[in-house]
């Protein structure tokens, strides 16, 4: 169901705010609003009231926020605490949560630390980063037996570069001699594409002999900085690298040190991250002077949790009913098995606050349709524990859409087993196929309860079309409902009733076929009467009436929808069936055997992945077209109350 809501709208003393806002933030109660550009009519804000004025205050906390959280990943991969860390727990009463701000300055005496070893560590790589460069660069010049930098003697001018190596040595002499130049030109080696070479020339010559080599595809290389060979160079380079490797390695000790508190680090982290919650609640407000103005929605089942809080200040305050032009947040209140399914909800937009929750009956489809598709008593299995363990393993948070998705992919887990057993599902057809393949025997029995579909696939399709029409059906009875109960009960008889009367004579042809026909007459001739009542001329409201009839054209369509129940269900069970032959083709051999276990793991494993999306995305879809097409109200936005978002550590619920 969605909660009621109230707006709050309340007045109270600036000095007071940080005190009230960190009490609601705690009471997790209210999502607080800005001010309507209405709320003070068509001049705005009146003289002396304005924006509360904390962006200094909330920059500081998120950027000391964004160092707490660089210093936990950056010590991540280096412990995750010691004995130190366990001194404090991971769960806290809100007066022991409190407390960490006691702890703010030993936490951030850690992230200096971290950030001084991150920053030495930086400067360290980078260093070897050069080095390593530098002895790249030097490579080719192995072979070279003068200083490397070498440039010039007193008489000579020394190029060092690289000719493309398809441009050939010989070839380049030829059009030096030509030029008449007086110089040596010697190759290095060879490397990729590219020749490396050096030349040398009179220094008068210089600058006429650099023109003629570049013309030539010649690139000059500058080597400066170095005294010896490159072989001294690379070594001494080598020396370096080997020295700084040593530095990473204290860097990578000290980071273990400081992780043995990383557990202070993420508990300060949640702490300081729930005074910034109090900080964006401030955001929103309006002040004066001396008070501070503050507006937001309210369940009405947290209104005594409210009220109790605000007696504690010196505070006035109003809680209203929405106006019809309020955009209302909305909370969903459902039972512990049916919150789960509310991710699906969420996956395709939360219902208007004037609309109605459809969770509970769709849970109830959901449940059921997923399970016919999949239809497998080990793959139930597997969803049932895999979901719980996964909620574990990932610490999804209660009420977080991760955790409801596990939880519902769990829940659905049952209802997978139960087809299973009406359908004989265990892994597809294992025990039949290692009855028949391994073991030799021809007469293994059937085990399905109800039938197996893919020998008598036909009440398959009647159970999934069966499935289609008791769906469409709930989904026209909740546009009845809503309907009732906004005061429109004769639309609810004209625009449902009479299509309800219509179905059941066409049901009852098959079965009665003398009353099915009167019926089905019945049904049409009232939607014929009924359909066209909002024209005022009656020819057209004929019209509409009989029109309207042709809407048995998108029901028929909407109802074969629900056909992919059985072809879903029906590819699982077979790629299961096929994964079983392949398994069980080598026979009762140790190869046969070893065939068997890695088919069961990949094969299986595969087909699950499969089934799994295919029945998570197709039930999705007839929830969202063909049921929510017959009544549904979207674009609700989430109630989000500000709270205490905790990433780190666990609150007590009381202390809530």
């Amino acid at each position: 169901m969605i909660a009621g809501m109230k707006k709050l709208t309340l007045a109270a003393p600036k000095s007071d705010i940080d005190a009230l806002c960190a009490e609601l933030v705690w009471l997790e109660a209210v999502e607080t609003t800005d001010f309507h550009p209405d709320a003070f009519g068509e001049t705005g804000l009146p003289e002396g009231i304005r924006g509360f004025d904390n962006a200094s205050a909330l920059s500081e906390a998120e950027k000391r926020l964004s160092r707490l959280q660089n210093a936990i990943e950056t010590l991540a991969p280096y412990g995750s605490g010691g004995k130190k860390a366990k001194i404090l727990p991971e769960s806290f009463t809100r007066k022991e949560f409190e407390a960490l701000a006691d702890k703010s300055d030993e936490a951030f005496a850690l992230v200096e630390r971290t950030e001084d070893v991150s920053a030495r560590l930086a400067g360290v790589r980078a260093a070897i980063a050069r080095a390593e460069n530098d002895i790249a660069s030097l490579a080719p010049f192995l072979t070279f037996d003068e200083p490397v930098s070498m440039e010039e003697t007193r008489y000579t001018r020394i190029l060092k570069g690289t000719f493309p190596k398809l441009v050939k040595p010989d070839a380049v002499r030829a059009v030096l001699d030509e030029a008449g130049f007086d110089y040596e030109l010697n190759e290095i080696c060879k490397t990729g594409d590219y020749r490396y070479v050096y030349a040398i020339t009179p220094k008068e010559d210089a600058e006429a002999f650099g023109r003629a080599l570049n013309g030539e595809g010649f690139a000059r290389i500058l080597l400066t900085g170095y005294e010896g060979t490159a072989r001294d160079e690379t070594a001494a380079l080598k020396e370096k690298i080997a020295g700084l490797e040593a530095e990473v390695n204290d860097c990578f000790r000290q980071y273990r040190e400081i992780a043995v508190n990383r557990t202070l680090l993420e508990q300060v982290f949640d702490y300081l991250n729930s005074r910034v919650s109090a900080e964006h609640v401030k955001q929103k407000l309006l002040a004066t002077d001396s008070a501070c103005l503050l507006t937001g929605w309210v369940p009405n089942d947290r209104l005594p949790a409210l009220e109790d809080k605000l007696a504690a200040f010196d505070c006035c305050y109003t809680l209203d009913e929405p106006k019809d032009t309020d955009k209302v947040p909305v909370k969903l209140v459902n039972k512990r098995l049916v919150t789960p399914f509310e991710s699906v909800l969420g996956l395709y937009s939360y219902p208007d606050y004037k609309g109605v929750d459809p969770t509970f009956v769709m849970s109830i489809f959901y449940f059921i349709i997923f399970g016919l598709i999949m239809q497998d008593v080990v793959y139930g299995l597997i969803l049932l524990i895999g979901g719980k363990a996964l909620i574990k393993a990932l610490r999804a948070k209660p009420g977080s859409t991760m955790y409801k998705m596990l939880d519902m992919f769990s829940i659905c887990g049952v209802s997978t087993m139960i087809c299973g057993v009406l359908f004989g599902g265990y892994f597809g057809d294992l025990p039949s196929a290692f009855a028949r393949n391994m073991l030799g025997i021809t007469d293994f029995p059937e085990i399905a309860v109800a039938f197996n579909p893919v020998t008598n696939p036909m009440p398959y399709l009647i159970l999934s079309l069966g499935m289609g029409v008791v769906h469409l059906v709930a989904g026209m009875l909740m546009k009845a409902y809503m309907l009732v109960r906004d005061g429109h009960a004769l639309d609810a008889v004209f625009d449902v009733g009479m299509w309800l009367v219509l179905f059941a004579g066409i049901g009852l042809l098959f079965v009665v076929p003398e009353a099915g026909k009167w019926t089905a007459l019945a049904g049409a001739a009232g939607l014929i009467l009924t359909q066209g009542r909002a024209e005022k001329n009656i020819v057209m409201k004929l019209l509409k009436g009989i029109m309207s009839l042709y809407d048995i054209v998108s029901y028929i369509s909407d109802l074969l929808s629900y056909s992919r129940i059985m072809a879903l269900g029906l590819s699982g069970v077979i790629i299961a069936q096929v994964v079983n032959l392949i398994g069980t083709l080598g026979g009762p051999t140790l190869v046969g055997f070893l065939v068997l276990i890695l088919a069961m793991v990949l094969g299986h494993a595969l087909n699950l992945a499969l089934s799994l999306l295919g029945a998570f995305v197709h039930t999705a879809r007839l929830q969202y077209i063909e049921f929510f097409g017959k009544f549904y109200i979207d674009g609700g936005e989430p109630f989000r109350p500000a709270a205490v978002q905790t990433k780190y550590t666990e609150i007590i619920k009381e202390a809530k």
